[in-house]
């Protein structure tokens, strides 16, 4: 048994001190002081706070390639340096789609030879076997799978492209049932050399969602990389009545947030509004997770294509957390219950980990991460002018179901596990001490 003592965690609107006593999941945790004959390990944290170990919903590291294994363990090594202990990956590009149980099988054997943390899977589905392609997602969405990824128009061609006729057909099919979906696409887009890529490829994504939204029946969707102001409002605004969430991507966070810094907020200024809007779909739970997407590059000849799917830098698995609770929490007073959720519990609910992962509390997984509130950390983040980030938080400690992987070292093994789902994936209340 191991032991973290006088760590700081969030309860309500304060902080409390606890004991945490753990093995490879969580015994007790007290404000009292805890005593045990086997323990072995002792962690100080005095002045530190701890949060369950981060779930990133969104990465897409694999390609179905040889080079699998290598950019697998890269990037685990840069999450558990950053507070991640989860990823979801959606392997947007990857050459052996996740269509049946042997494609899991595949992958599994990547992840428990290569990862550092634990990773759970998005499927595939494979609408070109028609009608038989809902026995294929029953059977992989029994095998542990956290959901099924919708693109449209789709980067893969081994992945059949699902018109929205398509997209409805498969929600009329299996309305009755608990399968989570995700979403990223845009309507087609004839692009001329003179037009902003990115600009109209925001404004057709947000004709896809709301053609995705009448369409939507009782399953959980995910919609993924949000980060426009139109976007955000609708998606708002139908999270009321519809099993819906939504991620932003931490990269775009990160830019808004820059610019942010240098305006300052301004009455009537739309920017400020749009930054207000994002402040309060944080506090209120509506702004559900910030994803990092990391992954790898798409090199279509279709710009538009290029925009959607392309993922962002692995290195914003080492920096993104710290980020969270320096320029959130502490710079921007956003309720550190609200970063924990964004970064931890809501994304292993949604994902249906919860509470093996997302929690701190008897019996779940001892995925601990240990935030130092002053210590700062230099970053290779840069602001508006090109120069380096530094943040005034650190992750100071990750515990991987109960081992201490921090500092990463060369002579470490990979500890990472695939992730089964374990529950429902619809949006729960929080019923945590963080609330």
């Amino acid at each position: 048994m191991k032991l973290i003592k006088n760590v700081s965690m969030a309860s309500g609107k304060t902080f409390k001190t606890v004991n945490i006593l753990f093995d490879e999941s969580i015994e007790l945790v007290s404000t009292g002081i805890i005593t045990a004959d086997n323990i072995t390990d002792e962690y100080d944290y005095s002045g530190c706070i701890v949060i369950p170990g981060a779930v990133d919903m969104h990465t897409h590291i694999f390609r179905g390639i040889p080079d699998d294994a290598q950019a697998l363990k890269k990037s685990s090594q840069n999450a558990v340096s950053g507070g991640y202990t989860t990823l979801a990956d959606m392997p947007y590009h990857t050459k052996k789609p996740i269509f049946r149980s042997k494609a899991i099988d595949y992958y599994t054997s990547i992840i428990e030879e290569s990862s550092f943390c634990d990773i759970a899977l998005w499927g595939h589905n494979d609408f070109s076997q028609f009608p038989y392609h809902i026995d294929y997602i029953n059977e992989i969405w029994a095998a542990g799978l956290v959901g099924f990824i919708m693109m449209h128009p789709s980067p893969n061609d081994k992945i059949e492209n699902m018109t929205y006729a398509d997209i409805m057909d498969l929600f009329d099919t299996i309305y009755d049932t608990d399968i989570s979906f995700a979403f990223q696409g845009y309507d087609y887009i004839d692009v001329s050399v003179n037009e902003n890529i990115k600009e109209k490829f925001i404004e057709q994504r947000l004709v896809s969602i709301r053609k995705i939204l009448r369409r939507m029946q009782d399953n959980p969707i995910h919609y993924i990389g949000i980060y426009d102001k139109e976007s955000i409002d609708i998606l708002n605004i139908a999270f009321r009545r519809s099993d819906l969430t939504y991620a932003v991507p931490a990269y775009e966070l990160i830019k808004i947030m820059l610019k942010f810094k240098e305006t300052g907020y301004t009455k009537d200024n739309p920017f400020s509004e749009y930054v207000k809007l994002l402040f309060d779909s944080m506090k209120n739970g509506k702004l559900y997770t910030i994803s990092t997407e990391a992954g790898a590059e798409l090199n279509s000849e279709n710009p538009t294509m290029n925009v959607a799917y392309t993922g962002y830098s692995e290195n914003l698995l080492k920096w993104t957390v710290p980020w969270v609770f320096s320029e959130l929490w502490k710079n921007n007073r956003v309720p550190i219950q609200s970063c924990i959720r964004m970064v931890s519990e809501n994304p292993a609910k949604r994902l249906g980990l919860f509470p093996q992962k997302g929690s701190i509390g008897k019996g779940s997984h001892a995925d601990i991460v240990i935030i130092d509130p002053n210590i700062p950390t230099d970053t290779d983040l840069t602001d508006l002018n090109g120069g380096k980030i530094q943040l005034s938080c650190s992750v100071k400690a990750t515990f991987l179901r109960g081992n201490l992987l921090t500092p990463i070292k060369s002579k470490n093994k990979p500890q990472g596990q695939f992730i089964k789902r374990t529950g429902t994936t619809r949006r729960k209340s929080s019923s945590t001490c963080w609330t």
